[in-house]
């Protein structure tokens, strides 16, 4: 009997497990997604407290208690830890069982491997740096597979300008150029999506400004392509260098920003390398910079590092480099291996900026050499007597060539810095491509 009730209560939980993954599948995916793509961010914070003696078990004690900040997935995770800990006072068997309610295989794997370091040699800290390492690896295949997306959509611009000039060119039935706009439309909405993942991968995140002002002009500027009024181009270039200019002040401190960030945290490791501590030496590095020093005011006046952040509302990349080299200044008080870390964590992420800052120059050449093959087109076919039909097809052609150019352009820019407005080459470049339209 009692193998009778084993067994069907076996069945019923297969039955019942099965239902689960079934009707929450798409929950569960977004779940291993939040926590794949913190990853690197909670190793790292988890690698600092290594070095402060604290092991992954005090850290999610720290979290749930709110003196230290982590991703806030794995503040979900900490909090299934603790109730895990009440019933299964042992770490070692708490995290086996932690790994396997995990959504993410790569999450489960690092558990399980440093639940097993912990029963042998102990050096956790090697094994954290040891998958810091390979997940910077996978974040470089990641971007290399994007880049690779991105390349095929320039592609496409190119065959589409090309296309659209042959085709008007010859003597067959016109298509209509909403047909056009729609075509570009997807496109720059598929590249426009693939630069915010790039972005997001690399710790370059737009503010809200940037983000969705960025979005209508991509979706925006095709739609001209139907419009066979001669003066849309000129309205439309006037338009946009003057939102580019409303945006450029209207996100001037979020840029400047992760800019004054970044120079405090190369003084606080100058600071330390003499001796002082993390916070004495932040405190007073941040007395040139008007926000930061909030921040150090705050902690003067005895606020953990974490709610003197939250209260000053900082977000993004630079409040996770604030997280990290802020995190042991109440475990630990002398700090230079851990900021000398943090400073080769901003130089990775930089040096992954600089690769695409290159890439981005071969995208500047691609809205070149559209524009060349466009006037080396139309000159050679109008040489063979073939020539435009009429002044509409003229001026439809205009302005396909013209919105392709344009959304090569801001996708470059953003694929260079984030934006597309914040430097005067960038108008200037907006110009030529306006002038070069109105020679053919």
């Amino acid at each position: 009997m009692r193998k009778l009730l084993e067994t069907i209560y076996g069945r019923i939980s297969n039955y019942t497990g099965s239902l689960y993954r079934t009707l929450f599948k798409p929950i569960l995916y977004f779940e291993r997604i939040r926590l794949e793509n913190s990853f690197v961010d909670f190793l790292s914070i988890l690698l600092v407290m290594e070095s402060c003696g604290l092991r992954i078990y005090d850290v999610f004690n720290e979290a749930i208690k709110g003196s230290l900040n982590i991703p806030k997935p794995y503040l979900e995770l900490a909090r299934v830890y603790n109730a895990l800990s009440r019933a299964i006072p042992d770490p070692y068997t708490c995290l086996r069982k932690l790994a396997f309610l995990t959504t993410s295989p790569r999450l489960r794997s690092f558990l399980l491997n440093y639940s097993d370091i912990l029963l042998s040699s102990g050096d956790t800290f090697k094994l954290i740096d040891y998958w810091i390492k390979e997940e910077i690896l996978g974040l470089k295949s990641k971007i290399d597979n994007y880049v690779k997306l991105i390349d095929s959509i320039y592609e496409s611009y190119l065959i589409l300008v090309l296309g659209v000039t042959i085709y008007f060119m010859l003597p067959i039935t016109l298509i209509n150029p909403v047909f056009f706009s729609l075509i570009l439309v997807v496109l720059s909405i598929t590249a426009y999506l693939l630069v915010l993942k790039l972005m997001d991968a690399i710790g370059l995140e737009f503010d809200i400004f940037t983000r969705y002002g960025t979005f209508w002009v991509v979706v925006i500027t095709p739609l001209i392509i139907p419009i066979t009024w001669n003066h849309i181009v000129t309205i439309h270039i006037v338009i946009m260098i003057l939102f580019g200019l409303i945006l450029y002040y209207l996100t001037e401190p979020f840029r400047l920003l992760e800019l004054e960030v970044f120079n405090l945290l190369e003084k606080v490791y100058s600071e330390v390398r003499l001796g002082q501590s993390i916070d004495l030496s932040f405190i007073k590095s941040a007395k040139d910079s008007y926000i930061l020093k909030n921040v150090s005011n705050l902690l003067v006046l005895g606020l953990r590092s974490s709610e003197a952040l939250s209260l000053v509302g900082f977000k993004g990349f630079y409040r996770r480099v604030l997280d990290m080299l802020l995190a042991p200044i109440e475990y630990a008080r002398s700090g230079v291996e851990h900021v000398g870390y943090v400073l080769s964590v901003v130089e990775n992420v930089f040096e992954f900026r600089r690769v695409l800052c290159e890439k981005s120059r071969v995208y500047y050449i691609y809205v070149f050499l559209t524009l060349s093959i466009m006037f080396l087109a139309v000159y050679s076919l109008s040489s063979l007597g073939l020539g435009l039909f009429n002044y509409t097809n003229k001026l439809i052609l205009r302005n396909v060539v013209y919105t392709t150019l344009i959304e090569c352009f801001i996708l470059a820019s953003c694929f260079r810095r984030g934006y597309w407005y914040g430097s005067i080459v960038s108008y200037v470049t907006l110009l030529l491509i306006y002038f070069a339209i109105f020679l053919f």
